[in-house]
């Protein structure tokens, strides 16, 4: 039976392991003893990769994130000199998108897991940067086996997608050894040493994680196959990272170093020397393992007052951020994902500024860019789509059509009114100097929200122009389209009439037009048949989004007195009102915004309306100006 000892040298050997318990490695002696960093590589197996992003958000986003954004932004499908109607492109997406609703369902497919291109192509694209590799199996309706090549000119229908990992569907090499299998075999679940029927690869649309263009079995994933999990090369910088926030822990914990005075130690050692022995040696030592035992585990000190004077000697210690900020951006580069994206660093501060602009201006180049890796397999997919005989194409291929890869940037009302006005004051000085014609500037607005609802009514349109303002008059007058003479404060001509929720609008500028010495990032005139407090028809400034029910009236004040209302219309908020209305007024002018009902203007010709009756006229008299704007 061993000796039971409780002397501080055995108590020492006992507490070790507790030397620092925050990190927990280490002993207390030293914060590197029994520690091991970066010993080995570990290869991961199919379980690890498959739990690994549910049990970490960071590989998790690590996964899922490029092909969630990607898939979030989607594809537009262009066909040139399209003769099958304006809308086949559409309808193609469509039916690519509804491959697993068909009418006509069997009761095996209903109870497979088929899906839709717009389904299918996310979740490959995730579990082959989970796993190394993913692929998606076509339900092609040919009238020929699987082990087959396509026949395109058979294609009765494309019936679904089933998505399965490289551990399901395995390639069959055979003798052949070129790059890419002739044919693939799906595992068996009923014997391990079983596989299914042989598919030929125009039936399999490949995904990979990162993409290995030697098949040499370096890594030994059990695979013959040129994918590797995203995970698996994030893993080794991951351990790094960890290990090495702990480390930094332990470093920082321990940085003051703990100093104790003995008085008669050297009296001590001489008389050690002189005696030929190490007696009171060992006692120094057994005293000093004590005294840091004891400090370790208490986070504290005890001593001998008379004998002993503990103290410490503190240094500042600078380089931590930049160590932990290193082992992040190896983190970040071997995910592939930057930084801010990864760790979440632009914030809801950063969303209104340059910078966090600049952010997601990189990230949609990124998402883009990885997009780009999908267009192969959806133009593999779209070719046999063309080729289907129940498909929107009737079997007919185009003569040239392309996939567009969308740029998914999404601006906030204060970032897109911003460069709206931007775009205003650059082609404001374009026109003034004759580069450019009002008439392509505003071919710019094809590109603004307008409703297809939206008609123009030209039949209002007036035949002659507005009188001028004569001299000592502070108002002006114009002619409204039913002869009567209708007061207004601005002389220029109507040059269109629009509807809009029951109003006629009298548009005497349209956007990008100069009033008072100013370009007009909007449309600008009056509501016919009204009269406001002043006793002049209503002034309303027109922006383009016009499907939005909203009105805002600004308050005008001159010298600071109260002149009249400014309506707007066709914006989305307050903000972008009186963003509108301070590019084209003084900001002095500006006396407070209010929103207001559509009931509140009153018109000559109106009656009483229930709301009711004013949401169906709404539907059926809002009106757009694009269509003239760009005839002018």
């Amino acid at each position: 039976m061993s000796e039971f000892r409780t002397d501080s040298e055995a108590l020492f050997g006992a507490f070790a392991a507790l030397g620092n318990p925050y990190t927990g490695i280490g002993t207390s002696r030293s914060k590197t003893e029994n520690a091991q960093v970066n010993t080995g590589r570990y290869h991961l197996n199919r379980n690890a990769l498959e739990v690994l992003p549910y049990r970490d958000e960071l590989l998790r986003k690590a996964v899922c994130l490029y092909p969630e954004c990607a898939a979030k932004a989607w594809f537009h499908l262009a066909i040139a000199n399209n003769k099958s109607g304006n809308n086949l492109p559409d309808l193609m997406m469509e039916y690519i998108a509804q491959l697993a609703n068909k009418e006509d369902k069997t009761q095996e497919e209903d109870e497979a897991d088929i899906y839709g291109a717009n389904d299918a192509f996310p979740m490959a694209a995730i579990l082959a940067r989970q796993f190394g590799k993913a692929y998606i199996l076509m339900g092609i309706d040919d009238g020929k086996e699987f082990s087959e090549p396509v026949d395109k000119n058979s294609i009765k229908s494309i019936r679904w997608l089933q998505v399965y990992d490289c551990w399901e569907l395995y390639p069959d090499w055979g003798s052949n050894r070129t790059r890419q299998p002739l044919f693939y075999r799906l595992y068996s679940h009923a014997s391990d040493q079983q596989y299914g029927a042989k598919i030929h690869k125009s039936r399999i649309l490949p995904f990979w994680g990162n993409r290995l263009y030697s098949r040499r079995n370096y890594l030994k994933t059990g695979l013959n196959d040129d994918g590797v999990s995203v995970i698996q090369s994030m893993y080794d910088a991951y351990v790094d990272w960890l290990q090495g926030i702990k480390a930094g822990s332990a470093m920082l914990a321990d940085y003051d170093v703990f100093t104790l005075g003995m008085k008669g130690l050297g009296q001590r050692l001489l008389k050690d020397q002189q005696s030929g022995t190490n007696e009171g040696q060992q006692q120094i030592i057994k005293r000093s393992l004590a005294l840091d035992m004891g400090k370790s585990v208490v986070r504290g000190i005890y001593y001998d007052l008379e004998n002993e004077e503990p103290g410490s000697v503190t240094r500042s210690y600078g380089g931590a951020k930049d160590i932990m900020e290193s082992l992040e951006n190896r983190w970040a580069a071997a995910s592939g994902i930057p930084k801010f994206k990864l760790f979440g660093e632009i914030g809801s501060q950063g969303l209104t500024n340059n910078q966090g602009l600049a952010m997601r201006s990189e990230w949609a180049i990124l998402v883009q860019d990885y997009a780009h890796n999908w267009v192969s397999n959806l133009r593999q997919l779209l070719t046999y789509a063309f080729f289907a005989k129940d498909s929107p194409s009737k079997g007919k291929i185009p003569e040239s059509w392309n996939i567009e890869v969308p740029f998914d940037l999404q601006l906030t009302d204060s970032e897109r009114m911003e460069y709206e006005k931007l775009a205003a004051d650059r082609s404001k000085i374009l026109t003034e100097i004759g580069a450019i014609a009002p008439e392509e500037v505003r071919s710019g607005y094809m590109g603004s929200q307008f409703s297809p609802d939206y008609v123009l009514s030209k039949r209002d349109a007036p035949d002659e122009g507005t009188r001028g303002r004569g001299e000592g008059e502070t108002k002006e007058t114009g002619r409204r389209g039913d002869g009567e003479m209708e007061r207004t404060d601005d002389a220029s001509p109507v040059q269109r009439v629009i509807e809009w929720n029951g109003l006629k609008i009298g548009l005497q500028y349209l956007p990008f037009q100069l009033r008072h010495g100013k370009m007009l990032p909007v449309g600008y005139g009056h509501i016919q048949k009204t009269k406001g407090a002043d006793g002049m028809a209503l002034d309303v400034y027109v922006g383009t989004k016009l499907n939005s029910p909203k009105i805002f009236a600004i308050s005008q004040h001159i010298d600071g007195k109260f002149d009249e209302e400014k309506l707007f219309i066709g914006v989305d908020s307050k903000e972008e009102a009186i963003l509108i209305y301070k590019q084209v007024m003084p900001a002095e002018f500006f006396g407070g915004i209010r929103e207001i009902m559509r009931s509140e203007i009153r018109t000559d010709s109106d009656e009483l309306l229930t709301d009711d009756e004013w949401e169906e006229l709404a539907t059926v008299t809002a009106a757009d100006f694009l269509e003239v704007a760009m005839e002018l």
